[in-house]
């Protein structure tokens, strides 16, 4: 290693708070999201930041007063966030490059902010989750939560933990996981990685069975899909989110795809008692499009044939898929990555429809 003495100790160290302030300042978006959108990487190094706001408080004068403070409001206003976004049993979204043991939890991170005497936000029972910054939105009550994406993919200079997963989501029923992110296998390339990485691993729409936007490699991007629009209002006892984007540039047409996600709420919002969720494309020509349902590993799905899909958790029916005339589905084997190196079997609906652009797609879930 290299030492330093004197005044070239005090220069390097300026160097390196100025350095770090300018990172945290870029790094960490107005909702208080690490910019790279995934989770997983928000723990990481939200408990990094929480190290140098130990060792600055343990060792006065090692780092100064202004980033110190800076540290305090980096940590502050990444819990809020983090809070907002967790199910209610405390695991994330497995959003972009995440998985479900890959950092420390909210609450791990929560303590050790308290045990730091820094002011720990209050997690709420009920919310909206309405965190533009990160286009990350949603509901989230005492035992079910549902939360959808809808951002930009990234820092356009750093795009490797980005996934195909514009307007997809995941969906608690009853403190039961019912529809999961297909998650994250490994970061070797290969099948594997790009197949967690794709516009099918996830629970949004597929045109002519092309990406949202152009992955390739391990962790690269080339055209990327632009967020257009995204918001969630409260109307009564329902939530209803909008956004859009526009991709997949393998398709001729320039297609867009506008999804709608509305909430019903019942017992004065505190239970969600059905999603229904209605796309729609636009653009040029006849397309293909597949919508994706991915399913935990406990849930079983019990097909009628006539456009329903029981939901079976534990031998007891939770809820049905609702699909409407019109539109062809299947159930198809599919695979769940919660951690690095495991692979899990499971099962995923498939709404396809060829037709005309533009057009719509729609289905709902139902709590039974």
């Amino acid at each position: 290693g290299v030492f330093f003495q004197g005044d070239d100790a005090s220069r390097w160290s300026e160097r390196g708070q100025r350095l770090l302030g300018e990172q945290l300042r870029e790094q960490f978006l107005a909702d208080g999201a690490h910019y790279e959108r995934s989770p997983q990487y928000h723990a990481i190094v939200l408990a990094g930041c929480l190290d140098l706001y130990n060792l600055a408080q343990s060792n006065p004068g090692s780092i100064g007063k202004a980033l110190t403070e800076q540290l305090a409001e980096v940590v502050v206003d990444g819990l809020r966030w983090f809070g907002e976004i967790v199910r209610p049993d405390g695991e994330i979204p497995l959003f972009n490059d995440s998985t479900l043991n890959g950092g420390p939890s909210a609450a791990e991170l929560e303590d050790y902010a308290a045990a730091l005497q820094l002011p720990v936000p209050k997690r709420k029972n009920i919310t909206v989750i309405n965190e533009t910054a990160s286009g990350v939105y949603g509901y989230r009550g005492q035992r079910d939560w549902f939360v959808i994406k809808c951002s930009d993919i990234g820092p356009a200079y750093q795009p490797g933990h980005a996934h195909c997963d514009l307007l997809s989501y995941e969906l608690m029923l009853n403190d039961v996981p019912l529809v999961v992110d297909t998650g994250l296998y490994e970061y070797q390339p290969g099948q594997m990685r790009r197949h967690v990485r794709s516009t099918k691993a996830h629970n949004t729409c597929a045109v002519d069975g092309d990406e949202q936007f152009e992955i390739w490699g391990e962790f690269r991007v080339a055209r990327r899909a632009k967020m257009q629009a995204a918001s969630i209002t409260q109307l009564g006892d329902e939530l209803v989110f909008c956004g859009q984007y526009r991709g997949f540039f393998g398709v001729k047409g320039r297609i867009a795809h506008r999804r709608q996600a509305r909430i019903s709420l019942a017992e004065q919002g505190k239970t969600l008692t059905k999603l229904h969720i209605s796309d729609h494309l636009e653009g040029r020509g006849d397309h293909l499009v597949e919508t994706y349902i991915h399913l935990h590993p406990d849930i079983a799905a019990e097909d009628d044939g006539s456009g329903t899909v029981r939901l079976i958790f534990q031998g007891m029916a939770l809820a049905v898929v609702e699909i409407p005339p019109g539109f062809a589905y299947s159930v198809e084997p599919a695979c769940y990555c919660p951690e690095f190196g495991k692979k899990l079997d499971n099962k995923v609906i498939v709404i396809r429809k060829r037709s005309a652009l533009p057009m719509e797609l729609s289905y709902a879930i139902g709590k039974l």
